[in-house]
């Protein structure tokens, strides 16, 4: 199912930690080898803040990823920009850094502008969020967040969640609770099952009422 989510969205989104630990290659791939030239392959998307990845010393298994960072003219940040680049090339058959404004509260990648940018620089229309739990985090609060303009920005507009039957500690899906005195609520949720898990789908809710 994973893999055939990747295939339908321009852009697969993971934090800095999920590369840093997980080392993922965020591609689709098929259990159909005489179908595997026509899969539509997503661009790997990693919001870095501060450019983390410049000191990853294990080779990138990313395909022509996007590093999205926040700006700054720090000559720190200039000269790691330039190593990541310089990675990208050797290690990644291309790739791209581009900026966006740094959320004042959390420190990170302001999340609308950086999906702002993905759109106007490199075509990016909608993007899979795989995690980790600080980047769906962040996406949830700004989905529940009222912007400064007339329109809500609908950020979040479907939520799959998949659940194993083994204990195995947990992991986290967030990080805390959302900062919105109600809880985001999904609607038209339906549960099934898979192969070896649970798969939970849900729409969000609407925003003031009617507002997606």
């Amino acid at each position: 199912m994973l893999h055939s989510l990747r295939t339908v969205h321009d852009g697969v989104v993971v934090g800095i930690t999920t590369v840093l630990v997980d080392r993922p290659r965020l591609s689709a791939r098929t259990v159909f080898p005489e179908i595997r030239n026509d899969i539509r392959q997503p661009r790997p998307i990693v919001l870095d803040p501060d450019l983390r990845i410049a000191d990853l010393e294990e080779t990138l298994l990313l395909k022509n990823p996007i590093v999205v960072c926040c700006d700054g003219d720090t000559s720190t940040l200039q000269s790691r920009r330039r190593r990541v680049m310089d990675k990208l090339r050797r290690e990644c058959q291309g790739g791209e850094v581009i900026t966006c404004k740094r959320d004042a509260v959390s420190g990170k990648c302001d999340i609308i502008d950086a999906l702002q940018q993905l759109q106007t620089r490199c075509h990016i229309r909608s993007v899979l969020v795989e995690g980790g739990a600080g980047i769906i985090q962040a996406f949830l609060e700004a989905q529940c967040a009222v912007p400064d303009r007339t329109e809500p920005v609908p950020l979040v507009d479907q939520v799959i969640v998949t659940v194993k039957p083994w204990y195995l500690g947990g992991y986290r899906v967030m990080k805390k609770q959302l900062p919105s005195k109600t809880p985001l609520v999904l609607q038209r949720p339906w549960i099934a099952q898979g192969s070896d898990d649970f798969i939970v789908y849900g729409q969000t809710a609407p925003i003031d009422g009617g507002q997606q």
